[in-house]
């Protein structure tokens, strides 16, 4: 399964910019247990979220301004991490802005994919996540695929 953009990611990029530029210093990582909504437009509150991944736990996530083969790949230079706030199994994720309230709006610019061990839009070798510790994201790439 494909990850969900939200309408406002979509119309950012048909009208006027980059999936890097989408996010690219304004950007959390939000990861959820349970099921998700069906799509990006949808309210995230109310489900379970387990992390809120900053760099170095508070500043704006940003990506390399090298894309190639229409991957796009979180800055090296940063640490992307965050303390957990509930124990739970992690199912998906969503990458928003930090303006973000979580509720149903068709015009935030949000990417929704889901969580797996082999499969899935992000892959955690460990989705258990227990409350107050600190989980760290080494890698993240966003692609668009060629046809």
């Amino acid at each position: 399964m494909a990850a969900k953009l939200s309408t406002g990611l979509v119309e950012y990029l048909a009208g006027s910019g980059s999936l890097r530029d989408a996010f690219n210093g304004d950007a959390k990582l939000s990861i959820y247990a349970g099921t998700p909504p069906a799509g990006a437009d949808l309210a995230s509150s109310g489900h379970t979220l387990l992390c809120e991944i900053l760099a170095d736990g508070t500043d704006p996530l940003e990506f390399e301004s090298d894309v190639t083969n229409g991957v796009v790949t979180k800055l090296a230079a940063q640490t992307w991490s965050g303390t957990n706030l509930a124990s739970g199994t992690a199912t998906w994720f969503r990458l928003e802005l930090l303006a973000d309230d979580k509720s149903e709006d068709s015009g935030a610019i949000r990417l929704q994919g889901n969580i797996g061990t082999l499969s899935g839009e992000m892959i955690m070798t460990n989705p258990a996540l227990t409350m107050g510790n600190v989980k760290q994201i080494e890698n993240f790439r966003m692609a668009i695929p060629a046809a």
